[in-house]
């Protein structure tokens, strides 16, 4: 996994009832970001295709519930990216 610890970075959210979070967390329970766009997407795409590609998964993932955007440390959103659709 990829932490980012600088002030501009990308990050994956997920979508909520209530709206969009980051919950993606590293093995050492620490949120997760990333350095560039490219990153993000394929982060967010292999999660995805692992868990779809599972033969124990009862439920599929749909990557409508995922986006990646552009922030900051101080979570200021510049840009939302549309991800696989």
């Amino acid at each position: 996994m990829i932490i980012y610890q600088n002030k501009e970075r990308y990050e994956v959210q997920t979508k909520f009832t209530y709206g969009w979070e980051n919950v993606w967390r590293d093995e050492n329970g620490n949120l997760e970001y990333f350095k560039t766009k490219k990153q993000a997407m394929k982060n967010l795409k292999d999660n995805v295709d692992d868990w779809n590609n599972d033969p124990n998964t009862t439920e599929k993932y749909s990557y409508d519930d995922y986006r990646v955007i552009y922030t900051n440390k101080n979570n200021n959103t510049w840009i939302v990216f549309k991800t696989f659709n």
